[in-house]
């Protein structure tokens, strides 16, 4: 199986935010795709921080720096001379960046608008990369470590990482290696299980990590996220949007359209999200749990047309053949990309304005109330009387 690495200088400094939302500077900055089977596999980051920002990550274990899973380092870091650090993307995001991998430039570019407008993404935050190697040039002398993480070599043997005898190795190579443990007193351990284990600790601290690492590089090596491309920009967005904030959905790949329910304090309803690629486009609709009864259409289309006026952002519209009624936000990206932070404002928009005028629309069908009757389910008194005229 071939693999290849492809590399891009970024042209200046780079802004990673770690958990708590603080900045973390990071220069010399590289961007590495590793492809495999003619798709990227994988995404390394190298780059430099200064020796104050290095105790920070060490402190805060940040790119997942867990005290267990570092290396033996023989002297101690210098605070005269930058730390060059080696990451990669965990797997489960490489989808989120797939559709724009296809240029190691472009993923560049990508990377700094992130950076610069979109503090919240996950591919900028510390937590979501895995810290490989950490070294620093001390004159003439190279120093450094490496993690765990290095040592089972999370792409390039993706297909075997699901091993049991694989994960042992690793982590036995990586304790008498780098721990300087006995590899007789390993063997004898490794005979016995792992009970009372030297390295039980080691073991105990990334279990939960490896369990998730190796289902998500399972998932990105899969068929369906393979045919990830620039044509499915905006359905990838979207999707990876609805998966960072746990909505429960069903997709429909051949519309690409996504199925899903919305809650709010005066009701429960159906949505429905289209991404339209080919058009530049994402849709999001909100749909009235019942249908208008034919005689009282005209009184709701009135109670309708004025609630659009007032609304800053999407409209409702009502269908006369048969009666239903939604909400519709959408946004054109046309010469420009669609962000989860975007989606993320077109679907609470959309699902915070429905649950606002859900009480009028029923107050209208079920107890027979007036436009202006209805328009009180909704705003505020003082903001009726504007409305009505």
């Amino acid at each position: 199986m071939t693999t290849t690495k492809k590399c891009s200088q970024f042209p200046k400094s780079l802004t990673l935010f770690q958990p708590d939302g603080s900045s973390l500077f990071i220069s010399n900055t590289e961007l590495t795709l590793i492809e495999k089977e003619d798709h990227v596999s994988g995404c390394c980051l190298q780059f430099e921080v200064d020796f104050e920002d290095y105790q920070n990550i060490e402190k805060s274990d940040l790119f997942n720096l867990k005290k267990e899973l570092k290396g033996k380092l023989d002297r101690d870091f210098s605070s005269d001379y930058p730390i060059m650090i080696t990451a990669n993307l965990k797997p489960e995001f490489l989808p989120r960046w797939q559709p724009y991998l296809t240029d190691v430039d472009q993923a560049v570019d990508y990377l700094i608008d992130l950076s610069q407008n979109h503090a919240d993404d996950v591919l900028i935050n510390t937590e979501n990369w895995y810290g490989m190697e950490f070294e620093q040039s001390q004159g003439e002398d190279k120093i450094g470590y490496r993690t765990f993480w290095d040592y089972i070599k999370l792409f390039e043997n993706a297909d075997q990482l699901g091993n049991d005898e694989q994960i042992l190795n690793s982590i036995f190579s990586f304790a008498q290696e780098q721990l300087g443990l006995d590899k007789s007193v390993l063997d004898q351990e490794l005979a016995g299980g792992l009970e009372n284990s030297l390295v039980q600790d080691i073991v105990n601290s990334f279990t939960t990590d490896l369990q998730d690492l190796f289902k998500s590089i399972l998932i990105q090596d899969s068929p369906e996220t393979q045919k990830s491309s620039p044509e499915k920009a905006i359905f990838a967005q979207v999707l990876a949007f609805f998966q960072e904030d746990n909505w429960s959905i069903q997709v429909d790949e051949e519309e690409s359209g996504f199925h899903l329910m919305a809650k709010g304090d005066n009701g429960q309803w159906s949505c429905y999200a289209q991404a339209l690629d080919e058009r530049k486009q994402f849709v999001f609709y909100s749909i009235l749990p019942v249908n208008v009864p034919q005689s009282q259409i005209p009184q709701v289309l009135d109670f309708i047309n004025r609630i659009n006026l007032e609304l800053m952002v999407g409209n409702f519209q009502l269908d006369p053949q048969d009666g239903q009624v939604v909400c519709k936000t959408s946004i054109d990206v046309e010469d420009d990309r669609l962000s989860t932070a975007l989606v993320r404002q077109i679907v609470y928009n959309n699902v915070l304005t429905m649950n606002q005028v859900l009480p009028g629309l029923m107050a209208m069908i079920y107890a027979n109330k007036s436009p202006e009757q209805a328009l009180s389910q909704v705003f505020p008194v003082s903001a009726i009387a504007d409305l009505v005229g």
